[in-house]
C-alpha cells in the first residue's frame, strides 16, 4: 500500500488482491508481485477515464482526465508442481475497486481487459499456456481500470479489489 497525500486534487493508490482457484493441493501458486495501478489523480470524473498496466512491461498508459503520479506494476505469479508440459487455461475475472474511506458518495473503479502475454489468446479469456518440463509456469498479468464517469468524487486513499484467477487443465 502507498501513503497518499492530496496535492490539491485526489491522489489514489490502487492495487489488487488476487483469489486463486481451480488448483488442487499438489500444485502451488505463489504471488511474486501484486498488480498495482500506482498512485494517480483523477482530475475530472465527468467522463470515463482509464489507466492500463501492461503485463509485458511497457509503460502504463492513461486516457482522459487522469494523471499518473507513481507508475504501477503488472502482477507476477509462479505456478509450480503442475504436470510437465501441460496446457493450462487461465481465466481472470475482474471486479470493482473500492476504498475504505467512509462518507459521501464516492467513486469506484471497474477492472477489465486482463492481459497475459506469452499465452495463446493473451488478450482474451481464457488464454492458454504450457508448463515447462518441470511443471512450472510464470504468469504476467496486466489490466485496465476505468473511472465511473458519473461525476462522483474519488477520495484520497487506497482502493483495492479481489480478482479471481482460475487455472484449469
Amino acid at each position: 500500500m502507498f501513503s497518499i497525500k492530496g496535492r490539491g486534487r485526489h491522489a489514489l493508490s490502487l492495487f489488487l488482491l488476487w483469489l486463486l482457484t481451480g488448483v488442487s493441493a499438489a500444485e502451488t501458486i505463489t504471488e511474486v508481485n501484486r498488480l498495482s495501478f500506482g498512485k494517480i489523480v483523477v482530475l475530472d470524473n465527468s467522463e470515463v477515464s482509464t489507466v492500463t498496466i501492461y503485463a509485458d512491461g511497457r509503460q502504463p498508459k492513461s486516457s482522459g482526465d487522469i494523471v499518473i503520479l507513481d507508475e504501477g506494476t503488472h502482477a507476477i505469479y509462479q505456478l509450480f508442481d503442475f504436470p510437465p508440459l501441460q496446457v493450462v487455461s487461465i481465466r481472470v475475472t475482474g471486479g470493482i475497486m473500492y476504498t475504505g474511506v467512509l462518507g459521501g458518495s464516492k467513486g469506484n473503479f471497474t477492472l477489465s481487459d486482463f492481459t497475459l502475454p506469452g499465452t495463446v489468446g493473451g488478450e482474451i479469456n481464457p488464454p492458454t499456456a504450457r508448463t515447462d518440463a518441470n511443471g512450472d509456469l510464470t504468469l504476467l498479468i496486466g489490466a485496465t481500470f476505468s473511472t465511473s464517469g458519473d461525476g462522483r468524487t474519488y477520495y484520497d486513499g487506497d482502493y483495492s479489489a479481489t480478482v479471481d484467477i482460475l487455472v484449469t487443465y
